[in-house]
C-alpha cells in the first residue's frame, strides 16, 4: 500500500495538467483507501500498528495532494459524497495547509 500511494502521488505530480479531468475517480478511490486504512487501524496488532498509522498518514497526504491538483471539482465531490464527515474534514484541513504552503512558495518565487 505504501509503495502504491507513493507511486500515485508521483504520478499525480507528473500529470498535474490533466488531473482535474480525472478528479472524481481519483478522489473517490483515495477517500475509500483512507477509510479502509482507518478501519484497519482498530484491527492492527501492536507490531503492525506503526505500519497501519503510516499507511493512514500517507493516504491522508495522497488525498490532500489530489485535492490540490484536482481543484474545485474534487472539493465538490468531498462535500456531496457519503463519506464520513470527520474523515473528509480531516483531509480538507490538510489540503488547506497545503494550499497555504503553496501560496507562500509562490510569493517566494
Amino acid at each position: 500500500q505504501i509503495i502504491s500511494l507513493v507511486t500515485l502521488i508521483n504520478l499525480m505530480a507528473a500529470a498535474y495538467p490533466i488531473m482535474p479531468h480525472h478528479s472524481c475517480k481519483i478522489i473517490c478511490e483515495l477517500l475509500a483507501c483512507w477509510g479502509h486504512s482507518h478501519r484497519s487501524l482498530s484491527d492492527c496488532k501492536r507490531n503492525n500498528r506503526e505500519l497501519c498509522l503510516t499507511v493512514l498518514s500517507l493516504s491522508t497526504h495522497a488525498a490532500a495532494v489530489a485535492l490540490v491538483f484536482c481543484g474545485k471539482r474534487a472539493l465538490e465531490i468531498t462535500k456531496i459524497s457519503n463519506f464520513d464527515p470527520d474523515m473528509t474534514g480531516h483531509i480538507l484541513r490538510v489540503e488547506e495547509q497545503y494550499q497555504v504552503l503553496l501560496a507562500e512558495i509562490k510569493q517566494i518565487l
